[in-house]
């Protein structure tokens, strides 16, 4: 296994802070955001972001949006807390949105290191999240085709991580 730690933020990313890229921000809990704004000092432009929701105030991912850094947000939920940048952004029409549920996210961001094309999930099924998507009933209930969300990089907070290990984290998702 190659040993990726990294000692200064500046070259945490070298190589992969590059334009058009797709950056999942991945953390369990509240509080516990990686910070997006260490995007921000390399540069990259038309990213695509894969986060939970899609930024508060005016740091770390909304601060991506706000200087025009960001192309596209896959998210959940892009209407939490202030999320007056992504709301400036979208209406100004120089930001997409992907709304894709929760569970169905958390899935799809999974399905592409283990390989799969993709997965049936009922959750958006007969809803407008639904539409226009491959539709199949199983065991009397219908489901809908997601496809996986394939990231370039994952830009990871968690309480405690070692070179090769997975990461740990102290506080669990909050419902």
């Amino acid at each position: 296994m190659i040993d990726k730690q990294v000692k200064t933020r500046p070259t945490r990313w070298p190589g992969s802070a590059t334009d058009r890229r797709c950056w999942w921000l991945i953390w369990r809990g509240r509080r516990r955001r990686p910070s997006a704004g260490c995007l921000h000092e390399q540069g990259a432009r038309e990213l695509t972001i894969v986060a939970n929701n899609s930024g508060n105030g005016d740091h770390g991912l909304a601060r991506l949006i706000i200087s025009g850094r960001v192309r596209k947000v896959i998210c959940s939920f892009p209407r939490s807390g202030d999320y007056s940048a992504f709301l400036n952004a979208y209406r100004a029409r120089s930001l997409e949105l992907e709304l894709l549920p929760q569970a169905p996210s958390a899935s799809a961001c999974a399905a592409t290191p283990r390989g799969s094309a993709g997965f049936f999930s009922p959750v958006s099924a007969g809803t407008k999240l639904g539409e226009g998507k491959e539709v199949r009933e199983i065991d009397g209930r219908l489901h809908v085709f997601e496809k996986p969300l394939k990231g370039d990089v994952a830009l990871i907070k968690a309480n405690k991580a070692d070179r090769w290990a997975p990461h740990l984290y102290q506080v669990g998702a909050e419902f």
